[in-house]
């Protein structure tokens, strides 16, 4: 089940770069607000609408039904996942966490394993690839980025949940603008990833559910897919340190 939850995270990861090779060709036409992506069914219609030159518009279609044929593929194992998927206690105390749901969540559970083997928070974090790699010469230290210690797909797991629970929480939204407006879209999603993954810590740890992000109680939008409501359990809020 591990190694097939890998393989669903290779074909999302398809999907992105097929996506993104059909907007980078319309957007040299300056053709960049899109009313749909590549995956989306009305995207043909879309593309046959435009004044694009054959050639173009060929290949952008093709991108087109790649991308939808991936799509598909992902629905099939999706479908095959939560149909034998086991609602364990520490799959249902993820998807409490913010952007967690059925699917990230049972990634995090299984790559991560025994929570306790990780000494605290900070050394997990790490694992996940969220912590800056060190450089060290000379008696001197640095931080390097792209570091490949750690789990890969851990990292990709809680990067996805950052951006559905930017996408989907106000508080964790402005946080994330705060971090931006200091550095940049990319160090502030690492950021809310890095929290998320020591909410996960803290979460399994103490074998409470998650209730609030930096000791600020959240609350998601309406618009939140349902697929990814928390599950039912009781429990005390987790007091989450702030620092």
């Amino acid at each position: 089940m591990r190694d097939l939850l890998r393989q669903r995270m290779v074909i999302e990861h398809k999907r992105t770069i097929l996506m993104q090779h059909a907007a980078s060709i319309l957007a040299k036409f300056n053709i960049v607000d899109l009313p749909c992506s590549a995956a989306d069914p009305e995207f043909a219609a879309f593309v046959s609408s435009l004044a694009l030159p054959e050639q173009y518009a060929m290949t952008v279609l093709m991108f087109h039904q790649e991308c939808r044929q991936v799509c598909e593929h992902k629905r099939m194992l999706e479908t095959y996942f939560k149909a034998r998927l086991r609602p364990t206690v520490a799959l249902q105390l993820l998807v409490s966490i913010p952007g967690i749901g059925d699917i990230t969540g049972a990634i995090i559970a299984t790559e991560t394993g025994d929570i306790h083997r990780f000494a605290d928070a900070k050394h997990f974090c790490s694992y996940c690839r969220l912590a800056p790699g060190a450089k060290d010469s000379g008696g001197k230290h640095s931080h390097r980025s792209g570091s490949k210690d750690g789990n890969k797909y851990l990292k990709y797991a809680f990067t996805e949940a950052a951006i559905k629970a930017m996408m989907y929480y106000p508080d964790i939204k402005r946080f994330a603008a705060r971090i931006e407006h200091r550095a940049n879209p990319t160090i502030a999603r690492t950021v809310v990833a890095k929290e998320l993954a020591k909410i996960v810590y803290y979460v399994l740890t103490r074998q409470q559910r998650c209730f609030a992000f930096k000791g600020v109680s959240i609350t998601k939008r309406s618009d939140w897919p349902r697929t990814c409501k928390p599950g039912r359990l009781t429990g005390d809020a987790t007091l989450l340190p702030t620092a």
